[in-house]
């Protein structure tokens, strides 16, 4: 029997059902040539070396990083992170989702502004929500947008309130890079800060850090945020930065304070992931080459299909001559905005490339980017 509660929830449902934008999920077993996964370079389908895991250790980590779930393994492992990405101090998360629906309550106070690029991510937009700063968005790259609202936000702010401007490296839906050094100098000129999500960007572009150390502008970003579910294909998340803002986040940041911390076998395979990314660069070399040729700036591509074409339609026949990608549709991108998220890998050949754009329907790719 429902109630007025499971009753709305049915209501909800069905309009979902109706519009065509109901969530399920997908099939436990991809089929086709994977061009879905954020599995850039390869190492979540292969398997762990046994030696990993042998000899004595935990399992789990048995609490939060405060109490018992702190270790020198785990300090160590951040400092390793922190030398690797050029920064002062790291801090591991279970998350990137966590990372960033925290980090922001812990850097900013209510009266102080968040200025956000409205591509970014929903955990990054969901953070700032969280943080009781004020919030505001510029459009998505437009330096223009943003100096003019900085300027008028720079101009009004009180002395003690921060402006934080919070962007990604590699935009995950459209695949398109970030200005971020022009990001940077504007940050500076109106006495700003800049926290960069480098979740895409990690093990992806130029040297495989991020584009912030490529770009030179690491030490200059107040706070930098990797993920290591995308090109590491494991778990978790980092946030590097100076020791300062570690400290800040060690005592201000819920979703730190309040979750047990990071297991350590997880802690082991990003230790290995870590190692892998050092040891193995031409796995980034490859993913480099494979984008080259494909004629994209990055390993995330977006195909909008064309007008009159529905985009299920066209993932459906896609999938048919053999190939996993899916649609992406609203609420998570705007209705009229439906279009297939293609995700580049180190493991794909020319061939394969050549068959999916055809597949597509064009070997030349229209891209559109949202402005």
């Amino acid at each position: 029997m429902l109630t007025p509660l499971t009753e709305r929830w049915h209501s909800q449902l069905e309009a979902r059902k109706r519009t065509y934008t109901l969530r399920r999920l997908p099939e436990v077993m991809p089929r086709g040539i994977d061009f879905a996964s954020n599995d850039y370079l390869g190492f979540a389908r292969e398997p762990l070396p046994a030696e990993l895991f042998e000899g004595p250790q935990f399992s789990g980590a048995t609490g939060s990083r405060l109490l018992t779930g702190n270790r020198e393994a785990t300090e160590a492992l951040e400092a390793q992170w922190a030398i690797y990405l050029q920064g002062e101090a790291a801090l591991l998360f279970s998350s990137g989702y966590a990372l960033n629906s925290g980090i922001f309550s812990a850097l900013c106070q209510p009266e102080d502004i968040l200025l956000v690029d409205e591509a970014a991510h929903a955990s990054l937009k969901a953070g700032c929500r969280l943080s009781r700063a004020a919030l505001y968005y510029f459009r998505h790259n437009d330096l223009f947008h943003l100096q003019t609202k900085l300027a008028r936000l720079h101009l009004a702010r009180k002395p003690h309130q921060a402006i934080v401007i919070v962007v990604e490296s590699l935009y995950s839906m459209d695949g398109d890079v970030a200005p971020l050094r022009e990001v940077v100098e504007l940050a500076e000129t109106y006495n700003a800060h800049v926290v960069v999500d480098e979740a895409h960007g990690l093990g992806t572009l130029g040297t495989g850090r991020g584009l912030s150390v490529d770009a030179g502008v690491a030490s200059r970003c107040l706070a930098r945020i990797y993920g290591f579910g995308k090109a590491l294909g494991c778990q978790g998340a980092v946030v590097v930065g100076s020791s300062l803002l570690r400290d800040m986040v060690v005592n201000f940041c819920p979703s730190f304070l309040y979750t047990t911390a990071l297991s350590p076998v997880l802690q082991t395979m990003i230790k290995y992931r870590l190692h892998q990314l050092q040891a193995e660069p031409h796995r980034i070399t490859q993913l480099q080459q494979n984008i080259a040729y494909a004629q994209v700036q990055s390993p995330i591509v977006s195909f909008r299909p064309p007008r009159g074409i529905s985009v299920h339609a066209l993932v459906q026949e896609v999938q048919r001559k053999g190939f996993w990608v899916f649609p992406i549709v609203s609420p998570t991108v705007q209705r009229g905005t439906e279009r297939i998220r293609i995700c580049l890998h180190a493991m794909h050949t020319k061939t394969q490339i050549d068959a999916l754009w055809e597949a597509l329907g064009s070997r030349e790719l229209s891209m559109e980017r949202e402005m």
